[in-house]
């Protein structure tokens, strides 16, 4: 069986081809995924496609058993306001070549759930990585990302086949597209997570890791952050975005502010954290959730978030509403009751969390889908 998958592939981890790094936005639960991928079926012949600006040229590289196609690419506002055509275009063009039995696009947010759509290869999946309709129906967004939105729900009805990371992104689906057969795939996380030793520092101390806006309920954590009865708590926030010069100048003094940070420094402030905080509003993952729970601590989140899946609340952590501040100041007080209150809640459901969210069990689920196609 030959496959032809479709992402935004984080191509400067593969070997050799470390100079196409990029610092924008990349499928980050890509990365463990592809080392093992192959392992879970040898046999099955595995294509991956992407477009990538620092290439200047078509690449055909191998790695992990595996062909990847990078493709160069332009001004993605062009390509979004010219309906991806082009882009579509060479992105078909390889999957002529390559032929494959299956086609899997992961995202609405890019070229790749449309080239699949388009591709003329009728067993294709889709896989949702963040909802942009939703996202723009709680919060609204600029006119580049209203043209990005557009393309969203035409596409996704174009599929009769998906997988959602959680329940939560599984209706999300299902509401642009009942008719829509919907499987769960839980995302593996990257190795160093798994190898990270959860030793919470004396004092209490909660991160919260994400882009600084208002879509991850930054501002509610900062206002929470200046309450008196919350003022022996740190808070380390680990990312940047639109709001960061604006929080950060009128934030509290137990607010530190690390600027966008490495996956090393993510793993390391977690380590010594007393609790992960992800007041989201809205989110299919995120991936920072079940990095967390990998290595052990409890988390906060909301109902926003799918990956709230993995808390049983008051147990190994706690899901809100979002936007409830009194809540999340309560909440905070709970786990921060001491050190050993929340090594206690962190080992809730830790052992079998570290099996489902292994990349080889993600790679094994994706390969019984592709079969079942």
């Amino acid at each position: 069986m030959r496959v032809a998958i479709l992402a935004n592939v984080p191509v400067w981890t593969l070997p050799d081809l470390a100079y196409l790094r990029h610092a924008g936005h990349y499928a980050t639960w890509l990365e463990p995924l592809i080392p093992v991928f192959n392992a879970a079926q040898p046999a099955v012949d595995v294509h991956w496609i992407t477009m990538c600006k620092q290439a200047d040229r078509p690449i055909t590289h191998q790695a992990h058993g595996q062909t990847f196609h990078i493709l160069p690419r332009g001004s993605m506002a062009v390509s979004m306001c010219s309906g991806y055509l082009a882009e579509t275009a060479r992105i078909r063009s390889v999957i002529r070549r390559i032929e494959p039995d299956v086609v899997h696009a992961w995202g609405s947010e890019d070229v790749y759930g449309i080239a699949a759509a388009r591709s003329g290869i009728s067993k294709s999946l889709f896989t949702l990585q963040g909802c942009l309709t939703e996202y723009l129906r709680l919060l609204g967004g600029s006119f580049l990302f209203r043209v990005q939105c557009l393309y969203e729900q035409p596409t996704i009805r174009r599929y009769r086949h998906a997988t959602a990371e959680s329940p939560a992104a599984a209706e999300l689906l299902k509401r642009i597209h009942p008719g829509l057969e919907v499987e769960l795939v839980d995302y593996g996380v990257n190795r160093e997570f798994f190898n990270t030793e959860w030793n919470p520092a004396p004092e209490p101390n909660v991160a919260f890791v994400g882009s600084v806006s208002k879509r991850k309920g930054i501002i509610d954590l900062v206002e929470v952050a200046r309450r008196p009865e919350l003022s022996h708590i740190t808070f380390h926030i680990l990312g940047d975005g639109p709001l960061c010069g604006e929080l950060k100048a009128s934030s509290p003094a137990n607010v530190r502010w690390h600027g966008k940070c490495g996956r090393q420094d993510v793993a390391d402030h977690l380590s010594r954290a007393w609790a992960l905080v992800m007041p989201t509003y809205s989110d299919t993952g995120p991936t920072v959730i079940k990095e967390a729970r990998v290595i052990g601590l409890p988390v906060i989140t909301t109902t926003g978030a799918g990956a709230s899946s993995y808390i049983r609340n008051e147990q190994s952590g706690h899901v809100i509403t979002p936007g409830d501040q009194e809540t999340l100041a309560r909440a905070l007080l709970s786990i921060c009751t001491s050190r050993e209150h929340c090594r206690k809640l962190g080992k809730v459901d830790w052992d079998d969390q570290r099996k489902l969210l292994h990349p080889a069990t993600t790679a094994a689920k994706f390969h019984k889908i592709y079969q079942s196609l």
